[in-house]
């Protein structure tokens, strides 16, 4: 699955690149219906830096940024939000209930007559 890392600002460097693309690589792993996640680091005139990471997949689409002085905070928030909607969605689509019609087999225990 690719993973699209862009820069807006050649202020940011390709080290920091490397390591979003592993961070988020660590994340969607465990995700198969994902298709395509992309990154998008900028640098405001302010020395504030954005990460946003938007995922797309089946049925997912989820998208989560963040805003701080360290690029590396901003990352590592962003993509920690992205990883508590992927969680929350796959809770939600497993079915967690046994159905009604399967019982466990029971147990007959044969008395020994001496």
């Amino acid at each position: 699955m690719p993973i699209t890392v862009t820069k807006k600002n050649d202020s940011i460097p390709d080290a920091m690149k490397a390591y979003a693309e592993a961070q988020l690589q660590g994340v969607i792993e465990g995700y198969p219906k994902i298709i395509s996640a992309s990154i998008i680091l900028n640098m405001e005139k302010s020395r504030r830096f954005t990460a946003e990471v938007v995922i797309h997949g089946k049925n997912i689409n989820y998208e989560a940024d963040h805003e701080a002085f360290d690029l590396k905070e901003a990352i590592d928030t962003s993509i920690g939000n992205i990883d508590k909607q992927l969680r929350k969605h796959l809770d939600k689509v497993q079915h967690h209930h046994k159905p009604d019609h399967v019982k466990p087999p029971k147990v007959e225990e044969e008395e020994e007559q001496s």
